[in-house]
This record gives structure tokens, C-alpha cells and sequence, in this order.
């Protein structure tokens, strides 16, 4: 089980660790973003891709529409970054 006490360190870094891969590559794509931000929307969509898994594998979230969702609010985040750029200048 993942609540048990056991496991928790060694998922609690590679979740950490896929939120810093997520925010790596957003930041390939949004060099002039601060990493602040990277790092809250890699947060943001691992949370996100999380979740919905969890609705995919319990049956509420259909799997072609589970798999649309990502490529959504990765645009929103990738626009998010370049505007809170713009608003710093």
C-alpha cells in the first residue's frame, strides 16, 4: 500500500523526481520562465496526470478523453508561463 509508512520515501522522490523532469522540459520550451514557475506548473500537470488516472482506473473518466486532457492544460500552462513573463517586464 502506498499509505504505509514504507514505501512513502521512495515514492515521495520519484514523484519529486518526475515533477522536476516535467518542469526541465517546460523549461526547454519557456526558457525565460522563472523556475519557480516551471517547478508549480510541472506540480500542476503531474497532479493533474495523476488524478486522472485515478478517475480512468476507477471507470469515471472515459480513456480517450483521460488522454485529451493533458494536451489541454499543458497549452494552458505553456501560455501561463509566457504571460507571467511578459507581466514581469
Amino acid at each position: 500500500m502506498i499509505f504505509e509508512p514504507a514505501p512513502r520515501g521512495a515514492l515521495s522522490e520519484a514523484s519529486a523526481a518526475w515533477v522536476r523532469h516535467v518542469a526541465g522540459l517546460l523549461a526547454l520550451a519557456r526558457p525565460e520562465a522563472d523556475a519557480a514557475e516551471t517547478a508549480a506548473s510541472g506540480e500542476r500537470l503531474t497532479a493533474l496526470r495523476e488524478g486522472l488516472n485515478a478517475r480512468r482506473l476507477s471507470g469515471v473518466l472515459r480513456p480517450e478523453h483521460a488522454s485529451e486532457l493533458p494536451g489541454e492544460a499543458i497549452a494552458v500552462e505553456l501560455a501561463r508561463l509566457a504571460a507571467h513573463r511578459g507581466a514581469a517586464d
